[in-house]
């Protein structure tokens, strides 16, 4: 099975590029093990700037959510001479 092929090329990369003295990363290290047999639950989290919550949590709560979110492009120039622009990012 090709994906088989794959995570046992990985690993002995990985662990040829270790035994070798390589820096590898704790992400890639990550990769390489394992998924756990123990799941996890939560009731609420905040994941990018919003705070969302399991829908049994939020039964007795009154909410209101009027916001927008945007985000904005935008060229921006040191003085009237700079050629050299940058774009910026805003996010409302």
């Amino acid at each position: 099975m090709q994906a088989e092929a794959f995570t046992s090329w990985f690993a002995a990369v990985v662990q040829d590029d270790m035994n070798q003295g390589i820096d590898v990363s704790m992400d890639v290290q990550a990769l390489l093990m394992p998924p756990s047999r123990n799941a996890k639950s939560y009731k609420s989290m905040y994941a990018y700037g919003n705070h969302i919550r399991v829908r049994s949590i939020e039964s007795n709560m009154n909410t209101c959510d009027s916001g927008v979110v945007a985000t904005f492009l935008q060229a921006c120039h040191v003085s009237n001479n700079d050629r050299n622009a940058r774009t910026e990012s805003y996010n409302i």
